[in-house]
């Protein structure tokens, strides 16, 4: 059981590692008349911000938070496509089909 927790910090330090070095990036490449993207316009928020409400810590919460939630429901909705699939036969029969005619 101990490998388990192990291996989860680890790979939840990893990405945390990760979305660190992304949010150090683009504070290095910030243009605040030209924001690309989420991470841009927090940087620009943290940089008006004299509460300090918003911070890098934040950010990179938001972010793992949002890689989170993509994640489970991606894998929720793939087991779900399986279920389907294998409830109905014909569905994939259907595929296979258009498969052999398209391909």
């Amino acid at each position: 059981m101990t490998y388990f927790r192990v291996s989860t910090l680890a790979a939840y330090l990893s990405i945390r590692d990760h979305l660190v070095a992304e949010v150090e990036e683009h504070q290095a490449q910030l243009e605040l008349d030209n924001q690309k993207d989420f991470i841009d316009v927090y940087l620009a928020e943290i940089a008006k911000d004299k509460s300090q409400e918003f911070n890098v810590f934040e950010l990179v919460g938001c972010i793992f938070d949002f890689f989170m939630a993509g994640t489970e429901t991606s894998s929720t909705t793939l087991k779900w496509v399986v279920l389907y699939l294998t409830l109905h036969q014909d569905v994939q029969d259907r595929q296979e089909f258009l498969n052999r005619i398209l391909f």
